[in-house]
């Protein structure tokens, strides 16, 4: 996990604000000092957790060559990889196109899948928002969370693409 690292006078620790000469700055996390090698205090401010993993359902209606597309699901195995046997992408037929390449970052998250019967798709696109997902208020889940382009193959040959967005659904 990515650290930043702010001074804090050492009278005013813990406290949310800072005085440094005559000008303010707020500080949105508590101070947890440690020492420097100059004798100042420092304070270490953990960047947010970002944790992607649950259900990302297609919102509205994909144009007809991807209307059978219904979700993706980031699912974590005992290793913490989205590599699973649950996770992919779902038709609305309950066939399930796994992962054959994936990369899930805050910024980017790519997908290929393995092929079934000769198709396959591909995914290309961003998280609209960070944070640990599955901590999301229930009327968040019908809101744009994830959005990209989402191809389809069948073989090599492109027979299918749209931008397209997804919401998040955290169960019930």
């Amino acid at each position: 996990m990515s650290k930043r690292y702010v001074l804090c006078p050492s009278a005013f620790l813990g406290s949310f604000v800072l005085l440094l000469g005559s000008i303010s700055f707020v500080i949105l996390a508590t101070c947890q000092p440690t020492a420097s090698a100059a004798g100042a205090v420092v304070v270490a401010v953990a960047a947010q957790k970002f944790d992607p993993e649950g259900e990302f359902n297609v919102l509205g209606d994909p144009p007809r060559p991807l209307s059978e597309v219904s979700t993706i699901e980031l699912l974590r195995n005992a290793k913490r990889s989205f590599y699973n046997t649950h996770a992919g992408l779902y038709t609305t037929a309950g066939v399930t196109y796994r992962f054959k390449t994936l990369s899930v970052t805050r910024a980017k998250f790519t997908f290929t899948t393995m092929p079934i019967k000769g198709v396959s798709y591909s995914f290309t696109g961003r998280f609209l928002r960070g944070g640990v997902f599955a901590e999301l208020d229930s009327d968040q889940w019908g809101k744009p969370i994830l959005e990209g382009k989402l191809g389809k193959f069948k073989g090599s040959e492109k027979v299918a693409e749209a931008n397209l967005k997804f919401s998040y659904f955290g169960g019930t």
